[in-house]
């Protein structure tokens, strides 16, 4: 069976000029205290049953984590951050590792690979 992959990417600007090729929000889609709004992108995304949710984020950002921390999603998977437990089932632990994306999303896929089989 084939594999269906859906993104959700959040840009820390308050508009976005041009558009960066897959769905995205940024701060004008969050509310004063930076939860995000109820519009039908966010809300589909939030409301997805994905077998799994790798949050790909190497910083504490609020608007990812509380679609982290409110995902269905069966198995959600991301960076470790102290206190932050909740958001993932699973953490990686990177330290502080000069290339941060790449490091963190090579170390989801080996997870997810390993979870997989």
């Amino acid at each position: 069976m084939g594999k269906k992959v859906s993104v959700l990417g959040y840009l820390d600007f308050k508009h976005i000029d041009g558009h960066p090729g897959h769905p995205y929000f940024c701060r004008k889609d969050l509310n004063w205290y930076g939860k995000p709004l109820n519009n039908y992108q966010i809300r589909d995304f939030i409301e997805s049953p994905f077998d799994l949710l790798m949050n790909i984020f190497d910083e504490i950002v609020p608007p990812l984590e509380y679609i982290a921390c409110h995902s269905p999603a069966k198995c959600r998977i991301g960076k470790y951050f102290a206190n932050k437990e909740f958001c993932n089932d699973i953490m990686v632990d990177i330290g502080t590792n000069p290339k941060g994306i790449e490091k963190l999303s090579g170390q989801i896929l080996h997870y997810a690979k390993m979870i997989n089989n």
